[in-house]
């Protein structure tokens, strides 16, 4: 697909500037450096756009043709590159340096779940990924954070990561509120918890309350929506990843007919911005092979760094 799209490209140039795409093609056959082609004489016609030959192809309706050609390939490649379904996210090498920057700590008992807003015994709660470890070779640039940065993760309970990894849910940049997209998911169950001592809701204190200690609480798709994150503090995750994620998210949950576009709140961050950079860099990575790839390395400056807003 990718290179299709470059030949495409190369096609379009040599439509706006002839002369600049002959010139890095190196000397045409038959010129005076490259010496005269076999047949050249007899080959030879009359020059495009001379009387003799008629006029020249119509320049705008051949970029309109093209343009209709590159639209969908471009909607095609964002969907073959933002994909759903992420690597292992709870992995040892970076979830000790998103605990310390979300809570203080790098072996709490217990974390609160940032979506749900529940806090849960340490050993359900996953550090996840919000740009997936699999988009990483697909763009470059300064993006404000390397892909192991803790505000490049979100704690939360390890079934919410999953429907978060397959773009069932997605959260919005800046407000930082829950989206549920696959909307019939809204009355199931995403996961349970035993109410113990000092285990509640919003990470408060049981205070005693010893009747409930073994009372089953079940969470629901539909309670997640419309939440904001249950983050507090001044370490917050990256708009510019959330942004990434949910423009990815939305493009798929519209696609596999989840939701309606009249259902979902717009957005207005790292959308439009983040697509246009991920075209450009796909044209401009047909020329030297391949795309550079974000940094999978923590970030140089620490935890002091903070997120891109």
């Amino acid at each position: 697909v990718q290179r299709r799209l470059a030949l495409l490209w190369g096609a379009l140039l040599l439509v706006l500037d002839p002369e600049g795409a002959a010139a890095a093609a190196g000397p045409a056959l038959g010129s005076p450096a490259a010496g005269p082609g076999p047949g050249a004489a007899a080959a030879a016609g009359p020059a495009l756009g001379s009387p003799a030959a008629g006029p020249g192809p119509d320049v705008k309706l051949m970029v309109t043709e093209m343009s209709k050609i590159l639209k969908p390939m471009n909607k095609m490649l964002f969907r073959l590159v933002f994909t759903p379904k992420s690597l292992s996210s709870n992995s040892s090498t970076f979830r000790p340096t998103a605990l310390q920057y979300y809570t203080g700590s790098t072996a709490p008992t217990t974390i609160v779940c940032a979506v749900s807003g529940h806090c849960l015994p340490a050993r359900d709660v996953h550090a996840g990924h919000i740009f997936q470890q699999r988009w990483r070779s697909q763009l470059q640039g300064n993006l404000g954070f390397r892909i192991n940065d803790p505000w490049n993760i979100l704690l939360m309970h390890k079934n919410v990561e999953k429907g978060f990894d397959n773009f069932e849910i997605t959260i919005l940049p800046v407000h930082h509120k829950v989206i549920l997209l696959r909307k019939d998911l809204w009355d199931k169950v995403v996961f349970e918890y035993t109410k113990e001592d000092g285990i509640t809701a919003a990470g408060g204190n049981d205070s005693g309350q010893h009747g409930s200690r073994s009372a089953k609480v079940a969470v629901t798709w539909g309670d997640l929506h419309d939440r904001e994150l249950s983050i507090t503090g001044a370490n917050q995750p990256s708009d510019m990843a959330l942004g990434i994620h949910a423009r990815a998210a939305y493009t798929y949950a519209l696609d596999s007919g989840w939701c309606t576009k009249s259902q979902l709140p717009a957005l207005d961050y790292g959308s439009c911005e983040m697509l246009h950079r991920f075209l450009a860099d796909v044209a401009s990575s047909s020329s030297d092979g391949g795309l550079t790839s974000v940094s999978s390395g923590s970030s140089d400056s620490g935890l002091g760094g903070g997120p891109a807003t």
